[in-house]
């Protein structure tokens, strides 16, 4: 990304990007949103598909371990219903439906009606659509990583254009109130990248395989063992 103190090295000269040139070319620069939001957005998205799907199957095997029929067939509608989701996205973008697409969305699509009928669980078919949003909700995982490069490019521009505008005064305030901006964010874009991150883990991951199965003695604190 090129990314130190924002858009700092663009300024000495070191990286070369967007209206800046430089020694080093940057790889990815995602500050410009034009060239690389949609590749960045799909990387998201793909991380996205691999851990919800994997949360899926993480269901199943834990249901065929407790013998948990129910869940199984929940888990196994749900894996072929969102994975035809997925690959109906894919060819509704492409704008192509060949047959080696279409196959397996009607095996996934077919799947997921006999989960839903064998789980008994008819609430499913309303709940499909939330379980593909799932995955869409990955992006936040671009998008805050976008809005910090953004701020700090900022907090950078700002420091450099006091510095440009007032002469030696202004480079000593530019410096100041750039360090200042700068930990002032690192502070709050840290609680968002270590909060988004979680927020995924909990609630687009774990609610995917979100049971157990109760075995041994039941707990009864208040019952006397004895006898």
């Amino acid at each position: 990304f090129g990314e130190f103190f924002g858009n700092l090295l663009e300024h000495l000269g070191l990286f070369g990007g967007v209206g800046y040139s430089g020694f080093i070319p940057i790889l990815i620069p995602r500050t410009d949103t034009a060239t690389t939001a949609n590749s960045l957005i799909l990387v998201t998205i793909v991380f996205g598909i691999l851990q919800v799907l994997h949360g899926f199957y993480i269901k199943a095997a834990q249901a065929v371990k407790h013998g948990d029929r129910t869940h199984f067939w929940e888990a196994a509608g749900y894996l072929g219903g969102v994975s035809a989701l997925v690959l109906f996205a894919y060819a509704f973008m492409t704008g192509g439906y060949p047959i080696w697409l279409l196959a397996p969305i009607l095996m996934g699509a077919v799947l997921f009606v006999l989960g839903a009928v064998l789980a008994k669980m008819p609430l499913m078919v309303a709940e499909l659509p939330t379980q593909g949003g799932h995955i869409l909700s990955y992006i936040r995982i671009y998008a805050v990583g976008l809005a910090s490069a953004i701020l700090a490019n900022l907090a950078t521009d700002l420091g450099f254009s006091l510095g440009r505008h007032l002469g030696l005064l202004g480079l000593a305030v530019g410096l100041l109130v750039g360090l200042l901006v700068h930990g002032l964010l690192v502070i709050l874009l840290t609680l968002g990248h270590v909060l988004q991150p979680i927020r995924l883990i909990w609630v687009e991951f774990f609610t995917k395989f979100d049971f157990y199965t109760i075995s041994g003695r039941r707990y009864r604190p208040f019952k006397s063992v004895r006898g």
